[in-house]
């Protein structure tokens, strides 16, 4: 009895979450106006959720890979907005962002384009590096 109560303790500890791996990274523009986007990445849910650099709805994350080599995920329902001649914010079109990680080299790809366009609106690469939050 003894035996089959430590085997479900023990099984109900290591199947949650208190042994998800969660690793935060840091990831740097490599060149240009300083750019800096933080992610979260849980191995054991192959789940990654941007925390901080730009707001997405993560409703709208789709990851096309996720392996121990490279992650590639994408963002729907960017809005982004310029200035008219009065100052006046104006939206511009849909957009959406394509980001490619490689866990191998630490090296990050950020693509901003409007669907079915084929002129690419934003392309810059990042430097990310393992990050601990600071509280």
């Amino acid at each position: 009895m003894k035996k089959t109560l430590l085997i479900i303790v023990l099984s109900m500890f290591l199947g949650g979450n208190a042994y998800a791996k969660t690793t935060f990274i840091k990831c740097t523009k490599d060149s240009g106006y300083q750019r800096t986007f933080i992610f979260e990445i849980n191995d054991r849910k192959k789940d990654i959720k941007l925390v901080d650099g730009i707001g997405v709805d993560e409703d709208k994350k789709t990851i096309n890979g996720f392996s121990k080599n490279s992650i590639d995920l994408e963002y729907d329902g960017i809005i982004t907005y310029n200035l008219d001649e009065n100052n006046k914010m104006v939206p511009n079109k849909e957009q959406y962002i394509s980001i490619l990680i490689s866990r191998m080299t630490g090296k990050m790809h950020y693509l901003m384009n409007e669907r079915n366009n084929d002129k690419m609106v934003t392309m810059e690469k990042f430097t990310c590096k393992k990050a601990e939050p600071i509280f």
